[in-house]
């Protein structure tokens, strides 16, 4: 739990055989989770565009790194766009520098992994670790970085698609 920056967003797509790094973002979106209760779950996506918060439950105890979620988005970003996300998470590490979270939409086929690290980098070996842990488990794809310039700014017409980019892969909007 507590705060995170998404450095890496990954879109899994078949037709890629190794994780390959498409496009470098200059975003740094934070992100906070926090528990609620015993079995709820509430991620807060926030950047220069917005917001967007989430609600998981954990239907079973004995499973903490299955989540479901629960509900439609909240946030400025999901009232612009309308978009949301019904599926469920996994956790697919978490250990205390960072957390990789892969969502599984129910109605989409559009899967994907977010990586997370408590500090705006992640040491490039432990990126790569990551990254081969998703390509062992068949989970390749299209990598966006981000976290890799200044915190977020508006660099014009380039900085709108990149936003755009990251909405529609981190909230299944087409």
């Amino acid at each position: 739990m507590g705060r995170w920056f998404a450095v890496e967003v990954v879109e899994h797509n078949r037709s890629v055989e190794h994780n390959t790094i498409s496009t470098v973002i200059n975003l740094c979106p934070t992100l906070q989770l926090t528990r609620e209760g015993n079995s709820t779950i509430r991620l807060h996506w926030n950047e220069s565009a917005g917001e967007l918060v989430y609600k998981f439950r954990q239907p079973k105890a004995g499973h903490p790194g299955f989540w479901v979620s629960v509900g439609s988005q909240k946030g400025s970003l999901a009232e612009r766009h309308d978009v949301s996300f019904s599926g469920t998470v996994l956790v697919m590490k978490a250990v205390s520098s960072h957390t990789v979270l892969t969502f599984c939409p129910r109605s989409q086929h559009k899967v994907y992994t977010v990586l997370m690290s408590r500090k705006r980098r992640l040491p490039y070996d432990e990126m790569r670790g990551v990254n081969n842990m998703l390509k062992r488990r068949g989970l390749d794809g299209l990598v966006k970085e981000m976290c890799k310039g200044a915190a977020a700014s508006n660099r014009g017409r380039l900085a709108a698609v990149a936003l755009l980019l990251v909405l529609q892969f981190v909230s299944g909007w087409h």
